[in-house]
């Protein structure tokens, strides 16, 4: 018998185990987090990312809530301040993970919805087409899309938290619809959604769950949202074409096939759910959830055609990855779990593994694409740690790719950041020639700023030892003093010296003949083609090269005189 002073023994919790589909999707979205690293692995700040770098350190209410081309961005702000004070700026790696967390977040959530509806091995199909979305690569390679792509993670997170009961879920739900509108204007559509399927739901008790995070966005949107592009009449006439163009967009990025093919596939899609949904012998009610996402895809594609219309990119990269989720969940949500049928599995097996195969290849592309502007950028922001204060503050060194960066700032960055993601003196003494080549362009340009013909009456003060006479092709070169004369003997005779940074040399040509064309470099095997300027007959001209951060490396200096000409060093 039991004593009556012994507790009760209580029943052991259990914790339900992962079915097999689960723990597929698990691996598959391991296997996709590790291929988006690898994929990502040479990519640097670009573009946006420098907004963030250069304006967005300080911690003020400004820097957090103020919005980027009429997005709030507090999140991915609050996100980049973090890194900053982690991490620095030397690697690009913890951003891309960031990048690829939400990504993953986003195809979990993918799954969980797409499961509701048609099973959990079926659900594994949108969620891998999702995955390996590489139509979409600019939101998987470029770290600043955790706007984007957190926009859309956090708001599936948020629909999916919103299918669920209790006040946990609820304040789940709240909290991740708030962070999807705050990180960019896409989570505006999911809030949108969750407020009409939960009127839809006549679920008045629950409404706070969207109306707090619409409450909290509109107070944003009356301090800061003031600069938001406002939709024009041009625009809101394309809207509809712009709507269907966004939609087939989607529709050819899932299945890994050109824009041409778009709208042929959104078409057949389309038919190919009706037909499923019309044999099933019990057709599911579509229901405030098939009306929450319908609006989410609908609202985000109108405020885009709305606001950014004018930039007739429907199909763009960075604008395929919510289009796309949305569309996968839609095409599933009216259905049911497919019957077990051996060559259904066959069939979707291997579309699912066509359109992912054509996907990778395009990610491959964009991939080779973003490493170059990302190897512009890295030798551009190498040149300014080399230049350092004696690059002018304007400097702009990357319009094509990376407007943002201005010498002054990124400079001012580096200092409060306390690292660069520049090459290191030793990395870029080894870095591929194309890239030091990049490097001496930037550095030729500041050191063109210290190229100036002397007044007339105003000489040149020689002194000290001559320059250093590398090679003197087609001539005579002769040391006298300070000074080198060097005297052509043949057409296309090339004189070429060497000088430390912060020394000065002045040039002056014969009186009688062309001009003399000199260039410049400093990392680069090679001159470039085009001189750094031409050196006016009989006109002294003085080189100053600037004093940087990197004396050990010295300039090297060519001219080809067609008439004898003096070298001097001041």
């Amino acid at each position: 018998m039991t004593s009556p002073d012994a507790s009760p023994t209580l029943p052991r919790r259990t914790t339900p185990r992962p079915d097999a589909a689960t723990l597929a999707a698990v691996a598959l979205l391991t296997l996709g987090a590790l291929f988006l690293l690898y994929a990502s692995r040479h990519m640097t700040f670009f573009s946006d990312d420098w907004s963030f770098i250069e304006t967005r350190r300080a911690i003020s209410a400004d820097a957090l809530l103020e919005s980027h081309n009429g997005h709030m961005t507090l999140v991915p702000v609050v996100i980049y301040q973090l890194l900053f004070a982690i991490f620095g700026l030397s690697s690009y790696l913890p951003y891309l993970v960031v990048l690829i967390a939400l990504h993953v977040t986003a195809c979990a959530s993918v799954f969980v919805l797409a499961r509701r509806y048609v099973g959990g091995v079926a659900a594994l199909v949108p969620m891998v087409l999702l995955l390996f979305l590489g139509a979409a690569y600019e939101d998987l390679l470029w770290a600043f899309q955790i706007t984007l792509v957190g926009s859309t993670a956090f708001g599936l997170l948020g629909l999916v938290l919103l299918g669920r009961e209790g006040r946990r879920s609820d304040v789940g739900a709240a909290i991740a619809l708030f962070a999807s509108v705050a990180c960019s204007g896409v989570g505006v559509a999911f809030l949108a959604g969750a407020a009409v399927e939960l009127l839809l739901r006549r679920d008045w008790r629950r409404l706070w769950v969207a109306g707090i995070p619409i409450f909290l966005y509109l107070c944003w949107y009356v301090g800061y949202g003031g600069d938001q592009e406002k939709a024009t009449a041009a625009n809101l006439a394309n809207a509809p074409q712009y709507v269907s163009d966004a939609a087939a967009g989607a529709a050819a990025a899932i299945g890994g096939l050109t824009y041409n093919w778009g709208a042929p596939l959104l078409l057949f899609g389309i038919l190919a759910v009706w037909v499923a949904r019309r044999a099933q012998l019990d057709p599911r009610e579509l229901g405030p959830r098939f009306a929450a996402l319908l609006t989410v895809a609908l609202v985000n594609w109108g405020l885009t055609a709305l606001t950014r219309g004018q930039l007739n990119d429907p199909a763009g990269s960075r604008y395929l990855y919510a289009g796309s989720a949305l569309l996968l969940v839609l095409a599933v949500a009216p259905l049911r779990p497919p019957r077990r049928d051996v060559r259904l599995a066959a069939a979707a097996l291997v579309l699912t593994g066509a359109a992912v195969l054509s996907n990778v290849g395009a990610l491959r592309d964009g991939q080779r694409l973003w490493r170059g502007y990302a190897d512009q950028v890295k030798a551009a922001v190498t040149a300014l740690d080399v230049a350092g204060r004696t690059a002018p503050a304007d400097l702009r060194p990357v319009l094509g790719y990376s407007p943002q960066i201005v010498s002054g700032e990124y400079l001012d960055a580096v200092d409060d950041i306390g690292s660069s993601p520049g090459f290191s003196p030793a990395e870029l003494l080894t870095a591929t020639a194309a890239t030091r080549a990049s490097v001496d362009a930037t550095l030729t340009g500041v050191a063109a700023a210290g190229i100036r013909p002397l007044p007339r009456g105003e000489r040149a003060s020689a002194g000290g030892t001559a320059p250093t006479v590398d090679d003197a092709a087609g001539g005579d070169a002769r040391v006298r003093g300070a000074c080198v004369r060097f005297t052509p003997s043949a057409a296309g005779a090339t004189l070429q010296l060497s000088a430390a940074p912060g020394e000065t040399l002045t040039f002056r040509p014969a009186a009688r003949g062309a001009a003399v064309p000199l260039w410049l470099r400093r990392y680069g095997d090679e001159f470039p083609t085009d001189p750094v300027t031409s050196l006016a007959p009989g006109v002294v001209t003085e080189v100053a090269l600037p004093r940087d951060t990197q004396p050990q490396q010295v300039w090297r200096l060519r001219v080809v005189p067609a008439r004898p000409l003096v070298a001097c060093r001041d």
